[in-house]
């Protein structure tokens, strides 16, 4: 499954990889890393970044942010195999982890893909409502 591949990568905690009959891409909603997060914008590479980490207290809700993970998502997605129908094209980013108590998990971890989806619903269709291939 493609949460499972996208599940390893650095940046990411937790993810729930979610997709809609009617749309032709997948969303996301990722717990991140926020420590590793942090370092890769502070490369040197990605220094246009860098200043909006030091500038927004909440720069997880930055457009250029966000898409900056998915852009570094879709290409170690690519790298494990995952064609683009199995890439996600849009991400929500928070640091609220999913948990069994929050009821978005089961007692063993697996995620409630319905509880998400209730919780999340203003989020998952503002994504796909806003994507227009980022």
């Amino acid at each position: 499954m493609v949460h499972f591949e996208l599940l390893i990568h650095e940046l990411v905690n937790q993810i729930f990889v979610d997709g809609k009959t009617t749309e032709s891409f997948l969303i996301a909603i990722i717990v991140i890393n926020i420590k590793a997060l942090e370092a890769e914008l502070g490369k040197p590479s990605n220094s246009r970044y860098k200043a909006l980490v030091d500038k927004e207290p909440d720069f997880l809700d930055n457009d250029y942010v966000r898409e900056f993970v998915v852009q570094e998502l879709r290409i170690f997605g690519a790298s494990k195999g995952l064609n683009t129908l199995e890439q996600i094209k849009a991400a929500e980013l928070t640091l609220e982890e999913f948990t069994v108590e929050s009821g978005l998990l089961t007692p063993t971890l697996k995620i409630k893909r319905q509880q998400m989806r209730q919780k999340y619903e203003k989020t998952i269709e503002k994504l796909y409502s806003d994507t227009n291939g980022f």
